[in-house]
């Protein structure tokens, strides 16, 4: 089963890369790259959804994972709800909700997460215990390397093409066009993984929509550490 703490890091981990894309390039909804930000200024659309198959190779997995506009709050600043869900044919369905801060000159932040296991109720988990136990985004650096056609999701895409490096000498390509919601990304490939488009629309429907469980620190446990 797909870890939320995994889910909640993929959304957040995947800004870095697209981040270091050239300023001029258009990523998707009107996104650009902000010159002074280490992440993109992305614009999240409510209703924007893709849905992407991952292959992992190691593993010899595949897994279907859906990321959704769910809402915005009062003003895009305040943060939208971004809904991401994974299925397989041999896992038990995984949906994360997170609240996520997109106002600009902030860190990228979950300030909420709901997370809803197969048919069981919504849990509303500590932001800060999953990014404990969330693999941390790597820096690295980015090398564009032109345009290239892509034939996906029954459409035809004219595909800007980029590799990111990590500090650590791993390394993915990626391929972004405008036509894709969120983040404006139709294919990555690493040794490791390669995740490609497979649907996209503007019709996304919240999927959490029950009232969720909270689960409150015990009186014991000692507040997370910041990561430094």
């Amino acid at each position: 089963m797909a870890r939320p703490a995994t889910m909640l890091a993929f959304l957040l981990a995947v800004m870095p890369p697209l981040a270091a894309w050239p300023q001029d390039s258009l990523l998707s909804d009107g996104a650009a790259v902000a010159a002074d930000s280490t992440l993109p200024a992305f614009t999240f659309t409510p209703g924007a959804w893709a849905r992407y198959e991952i292959k992992d190779k190691a593993k010899n997995t595949v897994r279907e994972l859906k990321i959704g506009v769910a809402h915005a709050e009062t003003t895009p600043a305040e943060g939208v709800w971004i809904e991401l869900e994974t299925t397989s044919e041999t896992e038990t369905p995984v949906i994360v909700s997170a609240l996520v801060r997109l106002k600009e000159g902030e860190p990228r932040l979950a300030l909420r997460v709901l997370v809803k296991i197969g048919n069981y109720p919504p849990i509303e988990m500590d932001p800060a215990k999953l990014a404990n136990h969330a693999p941390d985004a790597e820096p690295g650096t980015f090398e564009a390397a032109g345009e290239e056609n892509l034939e996906t999701a029954g459409e035809a895409f004219r595909a800007q093409k980029g590799r990111w490096t990590s500090e650590d000498g791993s390394a993915q390509d990626l391929w972004l066009a405008a036509q894709t919601p969120i983040f404006g990304l139709v294919r990555a490939k690493s040794n490791a993984q390669e995740l490609t488009l497979i649907d996209f629309g503007r019709d996304y429907q919240p999927q959490i929509v029950e009232e969720p469980i909270r689960i409150e620190p015990r009186s014991h446990e000692k507040p997370a550490s910041k990561k430094k």
